[in-house]
This record gives C-alpha cells, structure tokens and sequence, in this order.
C-alpha cells in the first residue's frame, strides 16, 4: 500500500497483517472486529482473511465519537484543551465534503479548498484528504453511484490524528 497510510506510514499494515496473522493463527477466531475509523488496517485484514483462507468474519464496528464528533482515540489525550475544540472540524469537514459531493461538487476543487482551510483557518498540517471507493480504497476523483469513503489524516499540533466518513451515492 503506497497511498494514504501506506504512504506516510511506510511497513505499517505490513506489521499489522504480521501480528493478526499470527493472532488468528493461535485463536482461530469465528469473529475478528476492527474498528471503522481505521478503515485502510480494516481492508488490510479482509485481504489477508481473504488470502490465507482464515475462517473469521470480520465485523467493523462503527467509530465511536465525542458530542463534538471527534473520533474516539487514545491519542486525543494527548490534545490541549483549545486543540479538542479545533480536532471537532475534522468530522465537520468530512460531512461537510459528503454533503458537496453529493450536491455535484467537483472532488478535486473541493478537496483542496478543503484542506486549505483546515490548514489556514485552523491550524492542522493535513497529509491526505481523499476521496476512495469504500470497498478497496482506490482513490477517486469523479463520483459515481456506489459506497465512498471520504478519508483524512492531519497533525494538529503533534498528534496525529486519522477518521473517515463512508457514504452512499445513488
């Protein structure tokens, strides 16, 4: 994986394939769940549930959000109090781009429109923001019908924080 995570976290779902491989190995589990806002290691454990045949069934289990709509995370602990107000924008951008998307905005415009706010108005140092088919994460930039997922990764100040929005386009 070269895009997104894979490019900013070289060997990471190399590691993360590693150690569930092994895990499953030892449980052998009917059930395995991930948690949807890390929804690139969720698509690297179906391809690997796929391609060594593992008898589980990977359940996403929704992202868990504030009131604010901040994804849940351990790293948000690590945020000022002024940082946890300003990480809400991030959910509010992605349903923000979901909604445009889905009124015909063009992703391309929109995308970088996007991150040229959170950067300026907010003060987040964005890695990726894109627009991917739900089902294999390959980048998009016209939207059709089917299931999208609208992903993002920025710094703000030093933590480093991830989230999605999957949507549907008819």
């Amino acid at each position: 994986q070269t895009e997104m995570e894979g490019k900013f976290r070289p060997g990471h779902f190399n590691g993360v394939a590693t150690v569930v491989a092994k895990f499953f190995h030892v449980v052998h589990p009917h059930k395995s769940y991930f948690g949807q806002k890390d929804i690139q290691q969720v698509a690297v454990v179906k391809a690997l549930v796929d391609a060594l045949s593992f008898q589980t069934e990977v359940v996403v289990v929704p992202t868990y959000r504030e009131r604010s709509g901040l994804a849940m995370s351990s790293r948000n602990q690590r945020l000022t109090d002024s940082e946890i107000i300003l990480a809400a924008e991030i959910y509010r951008t992605l349903t923000f781009i979901k909604k445009e998307l889905l009124k015909g905005a063009g992703v391309l415009e929109l995308r970088q429109k996007e991150i040229t706010r959170l950067e300026q108005n907010y003060g987040f140092r964005v890695e990726y923001l894109e627009l991917t088919k739900a089902s294999n994460l390959e980048n998009v930039t016209i939207l059709g019908k089917g299931e999208y997922a609208v992903c993002l990764a920025a710094y703000l100040g030093d933590v480093r924080l991830i989230d999605n929005l999957v949507f549907v386009s008819r």
